[in-house]
């Protein structure tokens, strides 16, 4: 018997195509994979637009004492954060 069970919230696909956008123009690789881990978007989502951005862990470890991510791709994870916010707020000032 499941002790918690909270329905899953998709991610809008206005924040994701921008996030997409926002990589492609830093030169960054991307893909869109589900996440299955319980994050507050499962919450926020329910509220308002949501999209996550994930930064590669090496040996794809994550949720772990042994994760590690380089300074350099948590900075250009921060990039990717900044400019998906400023393009979004152009989109929702319309």
């Amino acid at each position: 018997m499941p002790l918690l069970c909270v329905e899953p919230t998709l991610a809008d696909l206005q924040v994701q195509s921008t996030i997409t956008q926002v990589c492609q123009e830093l030169g960054l690789s991307c893909i869109s994979m589900p996440s299955r881990a319980g994050h507050d978007s499962l919450e926020i989502g329910r509220m308002t637009d949501m999209g996550m951005i994930f930064v590669p862990s090496q040996d794809g470890l994550s949720h772990s004492g042994e994760e590690y991510t380089s300074p350099a791709q948590c900075t250009q994870g921060a990039q990717v954060l900044l400019h998906t916010f400023l393009q979004l707020d152009q989109i929702y000032l319309d």
